[in-house]
């Protein structure tokens, strides 16, 4: 009878590709990381047990012949180092997960310690178990996903970010490799932006130095870069956030300040030149006061000897 229910050829789901089912597996065992768990102690599900999550996010789609497009959501949320302990950590992401999505999805909640950060990290079927539809991911969802964490938070009194960032969150993959400090696509246009910003000191500099890295920037509702070599490029505020609209960007240049010319070096005053009238034979001699201006005017390097000479005379 084991034998029988365990039939590969029979409990292989056709409708499933290899790279689709390693795809779900892949994030699952992301999620619940043993070294990041303390030995999956903080895994659990919600309307599945964690140990067959995998499955019964498959047979969900399988019951309403859902199998095509996305497998899974995934989610987290952060706390700020030192805030909360595992246990209280892993309780506020169950709760924000029933709340959530626990009305009508699988899902699957690991509290993560690797970091100094403690995180929690949600897996969601991307089909309902109770009604068959699919989960619509948008960012009226995530607006309401970021709300009702804060809300629990708050109940805990815990700190949450008062201004969040708005803009395109990364794909999985982009996520996974920025987490892990590799360089993708988007972080290396993000670090030229951003030196790009801290060596301007206009806008019209910001472009001009944008082109000469190699970038085609195109101007719209948002600014489009496109990297030498790249057939796409990308939307800033889509996929940075608010510090990198066109009005953000001219703030940040002009917060470093009008740069402060080096005046120019005084022009040399020009020579003090002094006449004398009269005959050189029958001018009496000089003398008081004015000769002695006339004799130190010469030894600081105002008159030729000979000329104070004949005046003398």
């Amino acid at each position: 009878m084991l034998d029988y229910a365990g039939n590969e050829g029979k409990t292989t789901n056709p409708d499933y590709n290899e790279s689709e089912v390693q795809g779900l597996r892949d994030v699952m065992d992301y999620a619940c990381q043993d070294y990041k768990t303390e030995k999956q102690h903080y895994v659990s599900g919600i309307n599945c047990s964690p140990e067959t999550a995998r499955q019964d996010m498959i047979d969900t789609k399988k019951q309403f012949s859902k199998p095509g497009g996305i497998i899974a959501f995934h989610a987290y949320q952060s706390f700020a180092p030192g805030e909360v302990t595992p246990e209280l950590a892993h309780e506020i992401g169950m709760k924000l997960a029933q709340e959530t999505w626990g009305g009508r999805f699988e899902v699957v909640v690991a509290t993560h310690l690797d970091k100094a950060h403690i995180h929690n990290h949600f897996v969601i079927n991307s089909v309902s178990f109770k009604d068959g539809y699919k989960y619509y991911d948008n960012n009226e969802n995530y607006d309401r996903f970021r709300v009702k964490s804060d809300k629990l938070c708050q109940q805990y009194r815990l700190s949450v970010i008062d201004e969040p960032q708005r803009g395109r969150r990364p794909s999985y993959d982009i996520y996974l490799a920025e987490q892990a400090g590799e360089p993708t696509y988007r972080s290396l246009v993000r670090a030229d932006i951003d030196r790009v910003i801290g060596e301007s000191l206009t806008d019209r500099q910001f472009y001009a130095n944008l082109k000469k890295m190699g970038y085609d920037i195109k101007f719209g509702k948002d600014i489009t870069v496109r990297p030498q070599g790249k057939e796409r490029g990308l939307k800033l505020f889509r996929n940075f956030g608010e510090d990198y609209t066109m009005s953000a960007i001219n703030r940040r240049i002009l917060s470093h300040g009008i740069p402060q010319r080096t005046p120019p070096p005084p022009e040399p005053q020009p020579a003090k030149r002094v006449q004398f009238k009269g005959n050189i034979q029958t001018i009496q001699r000089m003398t008081g006061f004015r000769a002695l201006y006339i004799r130190y005017y010469y030894l600081l390097g105002g008159r030729p000897q000979w000329q104070i000479t004949a005046l003398e005379k």
